[in-house]
């Protein structure tokens, strides 16, 4: 068995086998009589240990899927990331031995790492990461701050951010299409991160303390490889609408800070929520959106 288990297809099809029971005994019965149910984890971990891990075809995965649990999908899977060394210091620190998918090497890890990064871009409104566009650079009238407000691609829904002015110019000149002469302090962050063979391949917003916002910038090397760095919000912002990357957002940070109209019973923007985020937005002037003024002569600090 043990050397049937080191065969990655054999595996996978004893995992779903095992499944397809655990389904059968426990969660529908479970579902049936109107229980919520968690599981630690589900096809998710199949996909990306056995399938971004070990290489089996996405293809079998889906159609394995299809027959343990027809039309069973989690409705919500929460997704702990964190980097593949942090994780192998936990282990260690246990002091137990190691079971076989914990004795993989580093590049197995990061692979798994990637291939469930890759489940939470496909499905954000499912795995807790919800896709957000670049809806505009405005700045405050009263108080002259600038603020980029990013909008839910699925949904009418915003999140604030307030930005210093040379952030706000870097995003606003890349959303006109404008080229500074030289390269600018994000322009120089592309080109050293291309020249490296890598590649942003998402953004992601991922909490807000004390009303500063946090982000994570995703680098991924020709090898297949991916690094996360801590960044500034703004910052990220601007190497996104760069490279074309991808910008998540926690649906905490929009729960907590997001600025969505409410609905009445009918379905019906409630006037009252309208009227706040109307007057929110329209206290915001357009002034780098439409390049009234333009970007300023030379870089400033924020």
């Amino acid at each position: 068995m043990r050397a049937l288990l080191r065969q990655p297809a054999i595996e996978t099809l004893l995992i779903f086998a095992a499944r397809a029971d655990h389904v059968a005994r426990v969660i529908r019965p479970a579902l049936d009589s109107g229980s919520w149910v968690i599981c630690d984890r589900f096809c998710d971990a199949t996909a990306a240990y056995q399938g971004a891990g070990k290489g089996v075809a996405a293809r079998l995965i889906d159609e394995l899927a299809a027959i343990a649990h027809p039309g069973l999908t989690p409705d919500l899977t929460l997704l702990l990331d964190a980097p593949p060394a942090a994780a192998r210091a936990r282990v260690a620190s246990r002091g137990a031995k190691l079971d076989r998918f914990e004795a993989e090497n580093g590049a197995f890890f990061e692979r798994v790492r990637k291939g469930y990064l890759d489940i939470a871009a496909r499905e954000p409104g499912r795995v807790r990461l919800i896709e957000m566009m670049v809806e505009s650079v405005r700045v405050h009238m009263l108080s002259s701050q600038h603020v980029v407000i990013l909008k839910d691609s699925e949904r009418d829904r915003y999140l604030p951010i307030w930005i210093g002015p040379s952030e706000a110019n870097a995003i606003a000149m890349r959303l006109q299409g404008l080229t500074a002469e030289r390269p600018l302090t994000h322009d120089l962050m592309v080109s050293v991160i291309a020249a490296l063979s890598c590649s942003i391949s998402r953004v992601v917003v991922t909490h807000v303390t004390d009303g500063t916002f946090h982000a994570r910038l995703y680098l991924e090397a020709a090898d297949g490889t991916e690094a996360e760095i801590d960044s500034r919000t703004s910052d990220a912002i601007a190497l996104a609408v760069r490279t074309g990357s991808t910008i998540y957002v926690d649906e905490r940070v929009l729960d907590e800070a997001g600025v969505e109209p409410d609905r009445d019973e009918n379905g019906e923007e409630s006037d009252e929520k309208l009227a706040v985020f109307r007057e929110f937005v329209n206290s915001l002037d357009v002034d780098l959106e439409g390049g009234e003024k333009g970007p300023p002569a030379e870089e400033q600090g924020s």
